[in-house]
């Protein structure tokens, strides 16, 4: 968790669900909110984004050490505010996509090489939606957010969208049953993403605020309504992931007093 929205921070925290204990970890230097971290195949974690830290800046952490990276910039054109970023590991790129000023922007990073090069653009605006690699169709898949840039005001979208990486293109999936911006969600091991919470209001904390997981089967190319399954009530703005024995994770959050220190697991 990089930092909950409404204060910028430069605060790392690590949660260890063998034991179910959290530790603080170094400080990355830079105090922002909106970041967008990635775990990638090395091992190492990738972040970049923000609100209010250095447009293009991208920083790696060494999970073992503590130990914080700076890298290079990625040539972005405007501010970093709730990028989508998804790791390729077949490719070992790290993928850049949108951003709240231009959210067509398509950006890759090479960490071995740590060097940028621009891609096929998404053919819908986004920022703050959920990006996910399918292994079965190496496609990567970017789900809702927010459909606007500094030229469009745009809403929260129910967009799907999918991109090869082999033919350098972009496709529409099925869209998702509701509109959502500030959700979060993972693919599972089941090779299902699951997608909870989130709004359709830009602000902070906006309502409504929903709590409806949603299932999405990439070979399908289908949704699941699995209902509202989460008995601590909605939430937005926070982070979700998997871990190893098949458990979905939810941490942070807000919904409308402020940032939550709240956890929930599915």
């Amino acid at each position: 968790q990089f930092g909950p929205v409404l204060a910028g921070l430069d605060c790392v925290h690590r949660y260890d669900y063998c034991t179910g204990a959290w530790t603080e970890m170094p400080n990355n230097g830079w105090s922002t909110y909106g970041v967008s971290p990635v775990l990638h195949s090395d091992g190492f974690i990738y972040m970049t984004g923000g609100a209010t830290g250095r447009p293009g800046l991208m920083l790696r952490l060494n999970t073992s050490t503590g130990y914080w990276t700076e890298l290079a910039d990625a040539p972005t054109l405007g501010n970093s505010f709730e990028v989508v970023m998804i790791s390729d590991p077949i490719s070992g790129l790290i993928h850049r996509i949108g951003g709240e000023d231009y959210a067509r922007e398509h950006l890759v990073y090479n960490p071995l090489a740590d060097s940028w090069s621009a891609a096929a653009q998404p053919p819908v605006r986004v920022f703050g939606g959920v990006g996910v690699f399918d292994p079965a169709s190496a496609d990567l898949i970017v789900i809702g957010g927010w459909n606007a840039d500094n030229s469009w005001l745009g809403a929260a979208s129910s967009v799907v969208q999918r991109y090869d990486p082999d033919t350098n293109s972009w496709s529409l999936g099925a869209s998702m049953p509701g509109a959502r911006f500030a959700h979060d969600g993972d693919i599972g091991p089941d090779g299902n993403v699951y997608i909870w919470g989130g709004s359709t209001n830009y602000f902070d904390g906006g309502a409504p605020v929903y709590n409806t997981l949603f299932q999405y089967n990439p070979g399908a190319n289908s949704w699941t309504n699995l209902g509202d399954p989460n008995p601590s009530g909605a939430n937005r703005e926070m982070g979700a992931a998997f871990d190893d024995n098949g458990v979905l994770h939810f941490v942070g959050g807000n919904t409308g007093g402020g940032p939550l220190t709240r956890q929930e697991f599915w």
